[in-house]
């Protein structure tokens, strides 16, 4: 009897538990994430021989934050450029993490902010034949997507650039780079959207290279006879360079040569150290006060010292 009684007490508590799961608050945990606004952006050969994408989303004013994220992307791709969230008009970098599943990469990262942009390099969707260039590039939409915007660049000096699907329009930057765009409505999560892009190129310089040349010099594709041109004009100036310094070397070595060797400047004589104060000799004939003890000259009489040695008189 006891058990009869309790079973329709846990058949209760089953029939909530399903009904929670079934209600329109439990499923809204995983439909609250959306995209108002999404541009994805592919920039081929700018500043590196591949394809920079970089994705900026504005996520609904009706998403709660943080929200976490996560990006289906190709499964070659194994760094990101860059990840960040942007608050008061800066970006601010955000710790995120790289995953493979099912044949891909999984970014995943906390969004603290409406608006959040990440950018990495691709290497394969941009495919070279020559002049001939070519993008493939699929998007697999994670969310609900409002608006979503494709932009491609046209590389510098690109040529006969086609877009498919057919752009919607295009727009010129300061630096004169040509972008196409794709405008696209109420894409689903789930669904994948194809691009291809087209066009031709004399030249593997990246555009920022050729646009903003290193110290003001004009960057140009040399060909093989105006290398060999440049390499023996160099050549020349290294050994123009070499003899002027040589010529400097050998003015300075003989000047200090000779100066090593020139005659040392010769003396003044000095005046021998004064002596005594010397008394003249007493005339011939006259009477001395003696004679000098060291020398032998005859004194005169009042003399102290020798006249001709300076000994001192003695006696």
């Amino acid at each position: 009897m006891s058990l009869k009684y309790k079973l329709p007490g846990f058949g209760w508590l089953l029939l909530l538990f399903i009904f929670l799961l079934n209600s329109p608050i439990i499923r809204a945990q995983s439909d609250t994430i959306q995209f108002q606004k999404l541009a994805v952006e592919l920039w081929p050969e700018y500043d590196r021989p591949e394809v920079l994408v970089i994705y900026r989303v504005e996520l609904s004013p009706n998403t709660p934050l943080p929200a976490q994220l996560t990006f289906r992307l190709p499964d070659y791709v194994e760094t990101m450029h860059a990840v960040a969230v942007e608050r008061d008009d800066s970006l601010f970098t955000v710790e995120s993490e790289l995953s493979r599943e099912d044949g891909a990469s999984l970014l995943t990262f906390s969004a603290t902010s409406q608006f959040v942009q990440f950018e990495y390099y691709d290497s394969v969707i941009l495919a070279k034949q020559g002049q001939a260039r070519q993008i493939d590039f699929n998007f697999s939409i994670p969310y609900d997507i409002e608006a979503t915007t494709f932009q491609v660049q046209a590389p510098f000096q690109a040529q006969n650039f086609t877009l498919t699907p057919a752009p919607s329009g295009n727009f010129t930057d300061g630096d004169g780079l040509i972008y196409s765009i794709i405008d696209v409505a109420g894409l689903a999560s789930g669904e994948t959207f194809e691009l291809t892009a087209s066009y031709q190129r004399n030249t593997d310089t990246p555009s920022h290279q050729l646009i903003n040349p290193t110290a003001g010099q004009t960057v140009d594709v040399l060909t093989s006879s105006e290398v060999s041109v440049n390499e023996q004009n160099l050549s020349l100036g290294y050994i123009l360079v070499g003899v002027g310094i040589a010529l400097l070397l050998g003015a300075g070595g003989y000047w200090w040569w000779s100066n090593q060797v020139t005659t040392p400047p010769t003396q003044e004589l000095q005046p021998p150290p004064p002596k005594a104060a010397r008394t003249p000799p007493p005339p011939p004939g006259r009477a001395t006060g003696g004679f000098c003890y060291q020398c032998g000259t005859a004194l005169h009489a009042g003399a102290k010292f020798c006249h001709a040695c300076g000994a001192e008189r003695r006696g």
